[in-house]
């Protein structure tokens, strides 16, 4: 279930990947291409605030101070290969969607002609 807070933290995720693309000179972007850049980020910061969590936990702490940030950066590389997998699957459903949708077209369009 999505409580009112996640879902105000994705729309506030939403705006600021929104406001780095315009930053970077994008002026445009396809809804996709963005939502899919959030998913990203969102999942990105996640596993960062958990291995942040982790190390305060293992100084015997219960809140993230900022040496467990720094410590989580050097930790925490970007993983390319899931990165390439994800967008790989998302490649994947797309096409199958298109052709979902060709086929309704052409027999739309068959349908027509009879």
């Amino acid at each position: 279930m999505t409580t009112p807070s996640r879902l105000f933290s994705q729309d506030l995720l939403k705006i600021a990947v929104a406001d780095m693309l315009r930053i970077q000179g994008l002026d445009k972007a396809n809804s996709q291409c963005v939502l899919l850049l959030v998913d990203i980020v969102e999942r990105y910061m996640s596993k960062l605030a958990q291995q942040a969590q982790r190390m305060a936990e293992e100084s015997g702490r219960t809140h993230v101070n900022y040496l467990d940030l720094l410590s989580t950066f050097s930790l925490v590389p970007v993983d390319v290969q899931s990165l390439e997998d994800y967008i790989k699957a998302l490649n994947l459903q797309k096409t199958k969607m298109q052709e979902k949708l060709k086929g309704k077209e052409e027999v739309g369009a068959t349908t027509a002609a009879v």
